[in-house]
């Protein structure tokens, strides 16, 4: 039997349902309605994680965040800003993993680590606005403070204007007028989610006050400043003018107008780009007073994410001349010189030439390889004829005059159509002799020095490793740094020779050229990345650059020891010659020319040579393959050293520090401060006179009593060493 329901009853019930919906529909209307959080971030971008370690051992040692993002990031649009990225939020086109682990921070001034598709972050949490807190239902979302303060400013990124910038020629002769086209855009219209805006930008005549010349190559790579053209305005608001939405505006700016007097003189190669911080920044500098306007700094906010991209440029004078001319080539492990040599045929080579400086040859991949003959690079689209808009029609009777291949030969492939030969592109580095090219091939030049990276780029290929020509630069002689005269057969003096050579000279054969010395000025087949090692001591800092791809069993040796801190400690125990001359050793486990650790490294010796600042592992002088832990770095030249010990590495910075170290001294510790990223393992020997293991912790007492010996090396010793392990 059923009991109606009273009517009263009945509308309790309703009553309560509705007191609920309404009590959800409010509280999901909070949840809506309520701000969103906003976090103040800064970063700092790194390629390795090990790296990013480096990072967050420096700040828990309480160093400064922004210091740090100015040392060490490779974000250059935040860099000079100490990695700061304002106010941002979720869901506004951050990296997700990024994101995720900024927005996983739970206190201010507290940091994480992440990766992200652009390598390793290092994220800092500055401030939080409208901290998310998780609401009940029912529950009214926190009302914000009253305040009279002036709300703080913002730093959104955005994309709301659009500058470009574009060379009218990607190379120019010294002296010629060099011009450039800006144009600023409004990117406000036809955008959903974006309200068509008028904005206020610079005048034109500020634009070019945001490209950064950075000259590039053999002792370049350092920035250049940029002037006003003309008077400057008295005021901010007669700096600006008004673009509507949609509208663009083009301007063509004469550079010699910007830039001080010298800057645009000869030069190989220079690296050109535009952001707005750096506009910003000189207009504060430029134009007096405006640095405090209010409407200036919130402008200079949102401009500085304003990034117009990069251009090359090289200011060169005209092939041919009087000089020897010679181009640097990009690959992978490292750089390859070649200088170039007239092939005989009238116009082959300015046709190459046109080539490089027109940037045809960057980021192409190498095609094909010959296993001891030839490696082919070049070709666009994977065309061995090389690109068929970029040909030079050789003239008749080209055979009976061409100059004929040799050893380490580059040369432009022929190919033909019914009216005759071309030359196009594509270029083969030889190496052997091979007669059959001399008729199919017009050499441009011949390799000098290049021996390990050509070694190392064929290995790659051979393993079906993506390889890849990234760029080509020229210098004529007298561009080029002192470091690389001696290599180059330039007068030691410093004067570029002036006298071409007419002919090839003869190359020693293949054999031979392997196990020539190198000299340690020689920096052909230097890469940009070779691993650096920061040591402190007693008198000061200095950095080792290690050769890794000279030496690059004795490299992953020596990463290995200052990792596991076995340097951490330990003496210069050892000090031959006067001032400019000798060298200083350390590294020993216990402090004595006889320590050594119980396995040993084989020899990689090299054509690095000693010279002043060279860098070389000891030994035992009359055992090859004994190279331990002690190294010695040389205070002047030690030419009778050379082609016997391994130099693996090149004082790059202190050397003056490295003159002040006696015997006695002591390392404070050594850091890795850059290093490729993989893996470091040395292949071991074992030590010809271990016999018992070395004390966990190098001892400091003073050397021992020992005679002079010219050759640093680490002599025969009555017990096992051990190494350390990690």
């Amino acid at each position: 039997m059923t009991t109606a329901q009273t009517p009263g009853r009945a509308s309790l019930q309703l009553l309560a349902v509705a007191f609920v919906l309404l009590a959800g529909a409010e509280w999901a209307q909070a949840q809506r309605f309520q701000e969103v959080e906003a976090r103040h971030l800064r970063h700092i971008l790194v390629r390795t994680e090990a790296q990013a370690d480096e990072v967050v051992a420096a700040l828990e040692k309480g160093e400064s965040f922004v210091a740090l993002a100015r040392k060490y990031s490779y974000d250059v649009r935040t860099k000079r800003l100490g990695g700061d990225l304002g106010w941002v939020t979720r869901g506004a086109g951050l990296d997700r993993d990024f994101e995720n682990a900024a927005f996983a921070i739970s206190e201010k001034g507290q940091w994480a680590k992440a990766k992200s598709v652009f390598g390793w972050f290092v994220v800092l949490l500055v401030d939080v606005r409208n901290e998310q807190v998780q609401l009940r239902p029912g529950q009214q979302p926190p009302r914000p403070p009253v305040t009279t303060t002036k709300p703080a400013r913002t730093s959104k990124r955005d994309d709301y204007i659009e500058v470009k910038f574009k060379f009218e020629k990607k190379s120019s002769a010294p002296g010629d007028d060099l011009f450039v086209n800006i144009s600023v855009r409004n990117n406000t219209e036809g955008r959903e989610g974006v309200r068509p805006q008028s904005l206020d930008i610079p005048r034109p005549m500020f634009w070019p006050l945001g490209l950064t010349l950075r000259m590039q190559g053999q002792g370049g790579g350092r920035n250049r400043g940029l002037k006003l053209a003309g008077e400057a305005p008295a005021t901010w608001a007669e700096c600006l003018q008004r673009l509507e939405p949609g509208q663009q505006v083009s301007q063509r700016f004469r550079m010699q107008d910007y830039v001080p007097d010298g800057v645009l003189e000869a030069w190989p190669l220079v690296r050109v780009n535009w952001r707005g911080n750096i506009l910003m920044a000189n207009i504060g500098r430029l134009v007096s007073g405006v640095g405090e306007d209010t409407a200036f700094q919130k402008m200079s906010q949102r401009w500085r994410f304003y990034y117009g991209g990069e251009q090359h440029l090289n200011i060169l004078p005209a092939y041919p001349n009087d000089e020897r001319w010679f181009a640097v080539m990009d690959v992978n492990g490292g750089k390859v010189w070649m200088e170039l040599l007239d092939p005989g045929v009238p116009g082959v080579l300015e046709h190459w030439i046109s080539l490089v400086r027109a940037e045809h040859y960057d980021r192409f991949p190498f095609m094909k390889y010959e296993a001891n003959e030839y490696i082919l690079s070049g070709g666009a689209g994977g065309n061995e004829d090389g690109d068929p808009g970029k040909s030079f029609r050789l003239p008749a009777g080209w055979k009976n005059s061409v100059r004929g291949h040799d050893l380490d030969t580059v040369s432009l492939r022929v190919h033909g159509d019914r009216q005759g030969d071309m030359v196009g592109s594509a270029m083969y580095f030889c190496r052997e002799r091979p007669q059959g090219l001399n008729q199919a091939a017009v050499p441009i030049g011949r390799l000098i020095g290049s021996e390990r990276t050509i070694q190392l780029l064929m290995q790659a290929m051979a393993e079906m490793r993506k390889t890849s020509l990234t760029r080509i630069d020229l210098y004529p002689a007298s561009l080029v740094h002192p470091r690389m005269r001696e290599v180059l057969g330039l007068e030691a003096n410093g004067e570029a020779a002036t006298t071409k050579p007419k002919a090839a000279p003869q190359q020693p054969s293949k054999e031979q050229a392997v196990v020539t010395p190198k000299t340690a000025a020689d920096e052909v087949g230097l890469a940009d990345d070779l691993p650096r090692i920061m040591v402190a001591t007693a008198q000061g800092i200095f950095q080792i650059e290690l050769y890794e791809d000279d030496a690059p069993n004795t490299t992953a040796h020596f990463i290995e020891l200052v990792e596991s801190g076995f340097y951490a400690g330990s003496q210069f125990h050892r000090r031959e010659g006067g001032d400019g001359e000798g060298f200083i050793q350390g590294g020993s486990p216990d402090g004595t020319s006889t320590g050594a650790i119980d396995y040993a490294v084989q020899d990689e010796i090299s054509r690095r040579k000693h010279v002043r600042g060279a860098v070389a592992l000891a030994r035992l002088p009359s055992t090859r393959n004994s190279g331990s832990s002690q190294f010695y770095i040389c205070l002047g030249s030690m030419p009778e050293l050379d082609g016997a010990w391994t130099v693996f590495g090149r004082v790059v910075e202190g050397l003056d520090v490295v003159d002040r170290l006696q015997a006695g001294d002591y390392m404070k510790g050594m850091r890795i401060m850059h290093k490729r990223p993989h893996p470091y393992k040395a292949k071991r020997l074992p030590h010809p006179n271990a016999k018992k293991p070395h004390p966990q912790k190098p001892k400091t007492q003073q050397p021992r009593g020992r005679k002079p010996n010219v050759k640093p090396a680490t002599r025969r010793a009555p017990a096992k060493p051990a190494t350390r392990r990690q």
